[in-house]
């Protein structure tokens, strides 16, 4: 955790069925999300078809818990199978940083800004 309101993951390697299944095994189950999920993929060089279904279905639940997904750290590649398939304007553009300085830079914005 960043902070109380900023919840922090950080995934390593292809973003692949095992990868997912780590991710979802260690998302709150009864407590309600964050403000903000700050999902760091720096060290992500590709997706496949699962996570980006993954990322599809946490955008969903973040939105449905009034919590807000944020992508950081994302290379020209995953950049580009994120628009392709559509997850990356389900997510919204904004929220996807190149940078993971920026990306935390926005979730803090995010928090203050409620």
């Amino acid at each position: 955790r960043l902070t109380a309101s900023i919840l922090a993951y950080e995934v390593e390697g292809p973003f692949i069925f095992g990868a997912v299944n780590k991710l979802t095994a260690a998302m709150p189950r009864t407590a309600p999300l964050p403000r903000v999920f700050l999902l760091l993929v720096e060290n992500v060089p590709v997706m496949d078809a699962t996570g980006l279904n993954a990322l599809f279905e946490l955008q969903h639940k973040c939105a449905g818990q009034g919590s807000q997904l944020v992508l950081g750290g994302v290379q020209a590649r995953v950049a580009e199978q994120l628009k392709k398939s559509g997850v990356a304007a389900k997510i919204g553009a904004k929220h996807i940083h190149r940078s993971r300085t920026a990306a935390i830079a926005q979730a803090k914005r995010l928090v203050a800004a409620r």
